[in-house]
């Protein structure tokens, strides 16, 4: 494999890379995590913030584009590494079954897992020979109401004990996002690990993977 990103799906609207193939991440906080971008095709990411067809992949998320009716809040800086990869994959042949490094994996770097088929989601966590259980990934969706055949892999993003409680119910793990530092815990959460002194990352912690896994739900708060 001679290329660091690689195009696993395409389907008209929503393109799906995977990043870290020759290259592992050095994301401070992920660690050495593959990386999964979803986002819109035919469209650069920063246009598609413009024009509000980042809502392909990132549904109604309130940190989405005005355009597309959040408040452009959002973390991820497209015209960077997503513009990055959508421009370098664009001549590549999508890969539907990538062979993958033996590495944990980040469903949504950029964009929501809900924005492609399940099947697509599987091959990327699919048993490997260093994790014959499967391998480990962290994802979340604000999609947790309408896709609830996710709640194994993905924990619900939510920002409200309301939330919390139902996506619970629902069957998820959820990842609930604090207004502020001193928000108190529901009794069935703990602080996300990076946020504490060790700063834990990712790679070390996959406490994000849905309810695969028995640990209690995350919290943190609101950057």
């Amino acid at each position: 494999m001679s290329k660091n990103s690689v195009p696993i799906y395409r389907d008209g609207s929503v393109l799906a890379t995977v990043t870290g193939m020759t290259i592992a991440s050095k994301n401070k906080k992920t660690g050495p995590l593959l990386q999964v971008k979803f986002m819109a095709q035919n469209i650069e990411p920063h246009d598609a913030l413009r024009s509000g067809d980042d809502g392909r992949v990132c549904f109604g998320c309130p940190l989405s584009s005005p355009a597309n009716g959040g408040n452009g809040d959002c973390y991820v800086l497209v015209f960077q590494g997503p513009l990055a990869v959508y421009r370098a994959v664009q001549d590549m042949p999508t890969e539907t079954d990538p062979v993958l490094p033996d590495r944990g994996i980040r469903l949504g770097e950029y964009g929501d897992p809900a924005s492609v088929p399940r099947s697509v989601l599987d091959k990327l966590v699919a048993p490997t020979e260093k994790f014959p259980n499967g391998r480990p990934s962290c994802s979340y969706t604000h999609q947790w109401r309408e896709r609830k055949d996710l709640a194994d892999i993905c924990m619900a993003s939510v920002a409200s004990e309301a939330e919390a409680a139902q996506a619970q119910k629902d069957g998820f793990r959820t990842y609930r996002v604090l207004p502020t530092d001193d928000t108190p815990l529901m009794d069935n959460e703990i602080m996300c690990p990076h946020t504490g002194p060790k700063q834990v990352q990712c790679a070390d912690c996959m406490l994000c993977s849905g309810n695969k896994s028995k640990a209690k739900n995350i919290a943190v708060v609101a950057l």
